[in-house]
């Protein structure tokens, strides 16, 4: 979303079910998301392309924090 216009930039395509979470990093470059799906994915913000998939979960991911250490 645009904080000037409110209109939606780019849709962030990539789990397969409900995103349950959402982290905005620090420097403002990351956004980290957990799923249903037992996923979590790391997206660059400006591009919006995905950067890791982190999996092995066994259960749904309900939450995600990215500290900055």
């Amino acid at each position: 979303w645009s904080l000037d216009s409110g209109e939606g930039v780019r849709t962030l395509s990539g789990h397969y079910y409900s995103v349950n979470t959402v982290c905005l990093t620090a420097d403002g470059k990351h956004i980290v998301s957990g799923s249903s799906d037992y996923t979590v994915l790391v997206w660059e913000l400006e591009s919006g392309k995905r950067v890791h998939a982190l999996s092995g979960h066994d259960r749904s991911v309900t939450s995600v924090c990215v500290t900055v250490d």
